[in-house]
């Protein structure tokens, strides 16, 4: 059943347990979430930042999973993508695809040197919710970027208030609503420049 590596996602209590869950789920992620629950939040925040982004533009997709924003790119012209996650599970099903130009198995709350501020844009889609990272991962995302670079991210609008004085510190440049989806509850793409 899909929704129980999802529970155990939303559940998980340390990165190391999030880890072996997602280890294990590498392989039926994306008949899951996104055959069988419709889970399509990569190509709803791509679609809302390609008009922000050059088609040369030098992105990296954090917490890449098994490669659903990174197709999502490479459909759309953006072929200059590189693809970070914690998991060499969900890293390896990515790979299969030829849509990445590098591929990071990182913690993002740990530096890394060779994309520190290389990058137009980052994506991160699907991290700032339970069992994941909250705002403190936004500094590290912004140390990813180029000055003025894009950062685009998914967040439940229930999910919001601790963001609110992280994001003081970037500028908005579009925000989105959905209200449908995976978790049937409202939730935004968010666009914001260092």
């Amino acid at each position: 059943m899909p929704s129980e590596h999802l529970d155990r996602v939303y559940a998980a209590q340390s990165p190391e347990e999030l880890r072996q869950i997602y280890a294990e789920w590498a392989t039926s992620y994306e008949a899951d979430l996104v055959k069988g629950m419709g889970w399509d939040k990569p190509a709803k925040v791509g679609a809302v930042l390609l008009p922000y982004l050059p088609v040369q533009a030098r992105i990296l997709d954090v917490a890449a999973g098994t490669g659903l924003m990174g197709t999502f790119l490479h459909q759309n012209g953006r072929e200059n993508v590189s693809a970070l996650d914690f998991s060499p599970e969900m890293l390896a099903q990515a790979a299969r695809l030829g849509v990445y130009r590098n591929f990071y198995q990182h913690d993002l709350l740990q530096p890394l040197a060779t994309e520190r501020g290389a990058n137009d844009a980052v994506t991160a889609v699907g991290i700032f919710t339970e069992g994941h990272l909250g705002a403190e991962a936004l500094p590290a995302l912004r140390n990813l970027l180029k000055p003025a670079g894009l950062l685009a991210f998914s967040l439940r609008n229930d999910l919001e208030e601790p963001f609110q004085q992280a994001l003081a510190e970037w500028t908005l440049v579009e925000r989105r609503e959905f209200r449908e989806g995976l978790e049937a509850r409202p939730w935004s793409a968010w666009i914001v420049r260092a």
